[in-house]
């Protein structure tokens, strides 16, 4: 199974520098590839060619453009996943004192638009994953 995984794998934020460990570690194996563009453009037209020629997708970055690839990905009757780092919707509120209560509902809306679209959630850690439960 050829597995394309769309995330930040630049930056240096905690799920960028996780993401460039898992990289590091699938370096050399032939049934994975990873997103590389730089901006809106080329990611979106990266999204949908990478997930053609793909057996499954791994999101793993909070992110909208998600939304296209799982859209895609359904389209094309592709395996979905997603590697959840954290969980925004809670995040928000703990490091964002001035956020309101519409931009935690767009958050929260996101994150249940990918619970409920993609096949399997993976949390990054086991005592993440039981308080998610």
């Amino acid at each position: 199974m050829r597995i394309f995984f769309v995330g930040d794998f630049k930056n240096n934020t905690g799920p960028g520098m996780a993401n460039k460990a898992i990289r590091k570690g699938l370096v050399g194996n032939k049934n994975v590839v990873f997103s590389d563009a730089n901006n809106k453009l080329t990611r979106t037209l990266e999204i949908v060619v990478k997930i053609l020629l793909s057996d499954g997708v791994c999101f793993c970055s909070f992110s909208k453009i998600n939304i296209l690839g799982i859209k895609v990905a359904g389209f094309l009757n592709k395996k979905t996943f997603y590697l959840m780092h954290g969980y925004s919707t809670l995040e928000s509120k703990i490091n964002n004192k001035n956020i309101t209560d519409d931009q935690i509902m767009k958050i929260n809306k996101y994150e249940k638009y990918i619970f409920r679209n993609v096949e399997c959630v993976f949390c990054v850690s086991e005592a993440f994953m039981n308080y998610m439960e």
